[in-house]
């Protein structure tokens, strides 16, 4: 694979399969964008339960959810 192939495309947070990116700015994807948000909801559903574990599993899920949001503000256009 030679180095543009690599920035074109990374695995799916949830699956792992290749999710190919949109060159340019903007936040790449991180979950697969063809099938109809299932990676990205079985994420999320997977970091709710896990969310009252006890111990580092729990720490480890409240700490991704606080990412999603922060990533999500960083990526709001600023309103004025």
């Amino acid at each position: 694979m030679d180095e543009t192939t690599d920035l074109l495309v990374r695995p799916c947070a949830h699956c792992g399969r290749p999710v190919a990116q949109k060159p340019g700015a903007g936040r790449p994807f991180r979950y697969c964008q063809d099938n109809d948000g299932a990676c990205i909801k079985e994420a999320r559903n997977s970091r709710q339960r896990q969310r009252h574990a006890p111990g580092l599993p729990g720490q480890v899920a409240r700490t991704w959810e606080m990412v999603e949001r922060m990533e999500q503000l960083a990526t709001r256009s600023p309103k004025r």
